[in-house]
């Protein structure tokens, strides 16, 4: 810390970001917001998401939100899934919804995924599993797992069990588990 303030002393503006993002994983989120907002004060517009980052861990979504909106009007399109999950986070479901499909016309394919989470907890089980789909064809396990999910609570097991194995051969825990309780129950 200490040569971080001396280098800030010196001139060094890049020591605000460095130290920003020490404050941030030591947990100290009001000297992180100081030195982000120092590093934004300076041009550096990417430290509006370490900034949006520190609100949503503090759970100050008006200020997330504020935050990740600027980044929007900056240009950048990376903030429409931040957006989605404040928005999905305070249960605005139909912002996030919007939120999430801009981030795909934008070119977020994990945003697919986001909105298959979205869909499955508003119990629209059909628009879910189209969008774990498109997760799934993108290499997201957690997109094979939840298409397993759905699937098992449908009663259609062997659907289920071709997911679940796919996600356990990728490393999901949980997804083996399943897989074999259904083939304990014989469901080959």
């Amino acid at each position: 810390e200490q040569m971080f303030l001396k280098a800030i002393q010196n001139g060094d503006k890049e020591s605000y970001k460095y130290l920003g993002v020490m404050y941030d994983a030591q947990k100290k989120y009001d000297k992180a917001e100081q030195m982000f907002l120092k590093v934004i004060q300076n041009g550096d517009v990417k430290a509006y998401y370490n900034l949006g980052a520190i609100y949503l861990l503090q759970e100050k979504y008006d200020k997330a939100e504020q935050t990740f909106l600027k980044i929007i009007q900056n240009g950048d399109v990376k903030g429409y899934p931040y957006l989605g999950l404040i928005y999905y986070t305070q249960k605005k479901y139909d912002k996030a919804e919007q939120m999430f499909l801009k981030a795909i016309q934008n070119g977020d394919t994990e945003a697919y995924y986001n909105l298959g989470i979205l869909y499955f907890h508003q119990n629209k089980y059909d628009k879910a599993e189209q969008m774990f789909l498109k997760a799934a064809q993108n290499g997201d396990v957690k997109a094979y797992y939840n298409l397993g999910a759905i699937y098992y609570n449908q009663n259609r097991y062997s659907d289920a069990k071709k997911y679940f194995k796919i996600a356990a051969e990728k490393g999901h825990q949980e997804a083996a588990a399943y897989y074999n309780e259904l083939l304990k129950a014989g469901y080959w």
